[in-house]
C-alpha cells in the first residue's frame, strides 16, 4: 500500500519515480471489477504520489485477475453494511456504542450454569446465545458444525431446576451413623501418625540435599565456576524448594480429631452460604459450581415421536461448601448424590398418565369402569388430553419401556426441523477420548452390536459399530442399555 512508502520519496536514477501498482481485476460481467475500473485505482494512487513528492512519475500496472472479485459502488457497501449491523445489533453485549460488559471479563465469571454444562455427545462445553438466544445454551461443538446435538436449554430454568434439586437432597439429609463417625476419628489417628514419620523423612532428605548444596559451594570458591557446576547447585536449590513446600504443607495441616458436623450444620452452612444471593449473580454461580461440579446432558425424545428434550446428569457433592478442608474430603463420597434433572416441563399426557390410568381401572357406584370422560373430568382436562395419555401408554407397552423418553445417540432422520447434520460443513468431531464422566457404560466384548432405533410412525435406523464408536470401543451410556426400545441383534 501506498500509506507504508517510507518518505521522502527518492528515484534511483534521480529523474523519475517509478512505481508498480498491483491491481487486481475480475471476468468482464455486469457487477464485477472490469479494467474499467482500473483508471479509478490510477487516479486515486497518482493523487496521493504528487501530494508527496514532485518528481515525475511513470505507473505501471501489475494485475492479477480473480474471477470471483466483485466491484461494489461506495454508496452501495455502507448501506449494506448498515442493513447487517442493524440486523446483528440483539445479539451485542453493548447498546448505542456503551462499554462492552463482558471485556476484559474472565469467563469463568458468568451467571449459572454457564461455563458447567457438557454435550454428552461430543463432550464439548454449552455456551450462552443459542440459535441467537441470550438466555439459552447450546453445544459450542454444534455451532461449529462438529456435533449433531443443537438442542438448547433456558438457562434460567436451569438454573432453578438444579438448585431446587440441590436443596431438596440438602434437606432429605440424615445424622450420621455412629459406628461411621468412629471409623472417620480412626482414621484421623493414623493419619496423624503417618504425618509425624512423613515429617521425619523430610526432615532427613532436606538434611541430605542442604549438605550437597554445601558441597557444590565449597568447589565454587575454590575456583571451579563451570557450567556443569553451577547446573547442580541450580538443581540441588529447585529440590530444596520443593521439599520445604512439602514440609510447609504437611505442618499447616492440623492433626486433631475430625468433628463430623450433623445434617442440621450442613445444611445450615450450605444454606448461609447462598443467602441472599441472586440466581444471576457471580457469586450464586460460583457455589453452585462447586456443588454439582461437571454436568453432562443428554438429548431425549418421546417415544410417541414429540420433538426433542435434554436431560442432564451430575454428581451432588453436599459437602463441598464446608470450610474445613479434612471434612470437605472426609465426607465427599457419603454426602455424594447421583441426579438426574430434566431441563424442560413435561407435557400434559406425561404427567397425568399414570392418573388416568389408575382411574380408569376404578368403578362407578353401579359397578362399570369409569369411562375416560369421567376420569377427564375428575382431573380437570379434556377428553382429548385422557385419550392421548391413553395412546402414549399403549406405545410403552408395545416397545415394552417404562420410561416415554428414549435416549438419542445418533442424530434422528425423521425430523424435519432437524438437519444440522445434513449441512455440507458438518463433520462429527468431538474431543479427543471423549467419554462421559460419571456415566455407567456396557461392557466391550465380541463383536460390536448392530442398534436398531424404531418409533411408531417413523423409519427405523440401524446404526452401524463405526458410528456407535463414540469412545473407541464402542460404549453406550447406560440410559441406552436399560432401554427396550433399544434392540440388539447379534450379526
Amino acid at each position: 500500500m501506498v500509506t507504508e512508502l517510507k518518505q521522502p520519496l527518492t528515484a534511483r536514477n534521480g529523474h523519475t519515480l517509478k512505481v508498480v501498482l498491483p491491481c487486481r481485476v475480475s471476468d468482464p460481467g455486469p457487477g464485477k471489477q472490469d479494467i474499467m475500473s482500473l483508471a479509478d485505482q490510477e487516479a486515486m494512487h497518482r493523487r496521493w504520489l504528487n501530494d508527496h513528492t514532485s518528481l515525475p512519475l511513470a505507473i505501471n500496472l501489475l494485475l492479477r485477475r480473480v474471477a470471483h472479485l466483485a466491484f461494489f459502488e461506495e454508496s452501495y457497501y455502507d448501506r449494506v453494511i448498515a442493513k447487517v449491523d442493524a440486523r446483528n445489533a440483539k445479539y451485542r453485549h453493548n447498546v448505542d456504542g456503551t462499554p462492552d460488559p463482558c471485556q476484559d471479563r474472565p469467563k469463568k465469571r458468568t451467571r449459572f450454569p454457564g461455563q458447567t454444562v457438557y454435550c454428552g455427545i461430543c463432550g464439548m462445553r454449552y455456551v450462552f446465545g443459542g440459535h441467537g438466544q441470550r438466555d439459552h445454551l447450546m453445544c459450542d461443538g454444534a455451532r461449529k458444525y462438529r456435533c449433531w446435538n443443537g438442542i438448547t436449554f433456558d438457562s434460567t430454568f436451569a438454573a432453578k431446576k438444579f438448585s431446587e434439586a440441590a436443596l431438596f437432597e440438602l434437606r432429605q439429609l440424615e445424622n450420621f451413623n455412629p459406628i461411621f463417625l468412629n471409623m472417620v476419628n480412626e482414621e484421623s489417628l493414623l493419619l496423624g501418625a503417618s504425618r509425624n514419620t512423613s515429617l521425619q523423612e523430610i526432615n532427613r532428605e532436606l538434611s541430605t540435599v542442604q549438605r550437597e548444596i554445601e558441597n557444590v559451594m565449597k568447589f565454587i570458591r575454590g575456583g571451579d565456576a563451570s557450567e556443569r557446576v553451577r547446573a547442580d547447585l541450580k538443581k540441588l536449590e529447585d529440590r530444596e524448594k520443593l521439599i520445604l513446600r512439602q514440609k510447609d504443607e504437611i505442618e499447616s495441616a492440623p492433626n486433631h480429631a475430625i468433628v463430623v458436623p450433623s445434617a442440621a450444620e450442613i445444611m445450615e452452612v450450605t444454606e448461609s452460604a447462598f443467602q441472599d444471593l441472586a440466581m444471576d449473580s457471580f457469586e450464586f454461580a460460583k457455589r453452585m459450581r462447586e456443588l454439582t461440579g461437571k454436568i453432562y446432558v443428554y438429548p431425549f425424545r418421546l417415544c410417541d415421536g414429540a420433538p426433542f428434550v435434554l436431560r442432564a446428569k451430575f454428581r451432588l457433592r453436599l459437602a463441598g461448601l464446608l470450610p474445613d478442608k479434612r471434612i470437605r474430603e472426609v465426607l465427599q463420597k457419603p454426602l455424594e448424590r447421583l441426579l438426574k434433572i430434566d431441563l424442560f416441563d413435561m407435557p400434559q399426557r406425561v404427567v397425568l398418565r399414570e392418573k388416568i390410568l389408575a382411574g380408569r381401572q376404578e368403578r362407578n357406584p353401579l359397578g362399570h369402569k369409569i369411562t375416560e370422560r369421567e376420569v377427564a373430568k375428575s382431573l380437570g382436562i379434556t377428553t382429548t388430553a385422557a385419550q392421548r395419555a391413553a395412546a402414549l401408554d399403549r406405545i410403552m407397552k408395545q416397545q415394552g419401556i417404562t420410561d416415554p423418553y428414549v435416549l438419542l445417540l445418533d442424530p434422528p432422520m425423521d425430523y424435519p426441523k432437524f438437519r444440522r447434520h445434513l449441512h455440507p460443513r458438518y463433520h462429527f468431531e468431538p474431543l479427543p477420548g471423549h467419554v462421559p464422566s460419571h456415566w455407567a457404560t456396557a461392557a466391550c466384548s465380541g463383536p460390536s452390536p448392530r442398534i436398531t432405533t424404531a418409533a411408531p410412525g417413523f423409519s427405523s435406523m440401524s446404526l452401524e459399530p463405526a458410528q456407535q464408536n463414540r469412545a473407541g470401543c464402542g460404549e453406550l451410556p447406560f440410559w441406552a442399555v436399560r432401554s427396550v426400545v433399544w434392540i440388539i441383534h447379534d450379526n
